[in-house]
């Protein structure tokens, strides 16, 4: 029989899980704008195998279902997002994050990511080795516009996070990052907080040197 304690605990996790889904929710509507759920339904966006139907996208904006991972790329194209509602997921499913099971990617060499350009704060990569790679040393090299840094690592099964800085972005237009990794990793992008406890952080904004 579970505590009051426990009890309390998690009524906050269920109570705190219903915020983020209404967030989200919140969110796609902003981007929508004035454009209808049906018109948004049969936009050219919206074909194909990751086609999402009306009654499952007014789901995701009445904050009733949180979309997975690996409908991300798809909802942030659909709703016009800029990256937006893709950071926004990253961020929401981050501590939860099992590549192996939840995302139908491969683990790779190089990835390519944009922040929105107008963010300023902490931004993260969290990076998860290959199941045959678990605690293997890692070399990671990372381009950034003008940037560049190098650093190495072993990464556990839990993955470890590469946290630096961004300043908003002048143009408008956001730059990308660049990494590239010796062996086969999974990434996941994120800003802000980062409410994973056990996996290790790595912070490297000294480690940048102008290329």
């Amino acid at each position: 029989m579970a505590s009051p304690e426990d009890k309390q605990e998690q009524q906050e996790d269920k109570q705190e899980h219903e915020q983020e889904r209404a967030d989200f929710g919140r969110t796609l509507r902003y981007f929508r704008g004035g454009v209808g759920l049906r018109d948004l339904e049969k936009s050219k966006h919206n074909q194909g195998r990751d086609r999402i139907s009306r009654s499952t996208l007014s789901r995701y904006e009445r904050g009733i279902t949180l979309p997975g991972l690996s409908q991300a790329k798809h909802l942030d194209t659909l709703y016009g997002a800029d990256g937006r509602v893709k950071l926004f997921l990253a961020n929401l499913w981050d501590q939860t994050w099992n590549p192996h099971y939840d995302d139908h990617s491969k683990p790779k060499q190089n990835y390519f990511y944009r922040w929105p350009p107008e963010y300023s704060g902490l931004v993260w990569v969290h990076l998860k080795p290959a199941a045959d790679l678990v605690n293997s040393h890692h070399k990671i090299r990372l381009r950034w516009g003008p940037w560049k840094m190098a650093t190495e690592t072993v990464i556990p099964a839990d993955g470890v996070y590469l946290v630096t800085g961004k300043a908003a972005d002048n143009s408008n237009q956001s730059v990308t990052l660049e990494l590239n990794c010796d062996l086969h990793v999974f990434a996941l992008f994120g800003a802000g907080r980062i409410n994973n406890e056990t996996a290790p952080k790595l912070d490297i904004r000294q480690k940048w040197n102008w290329r």
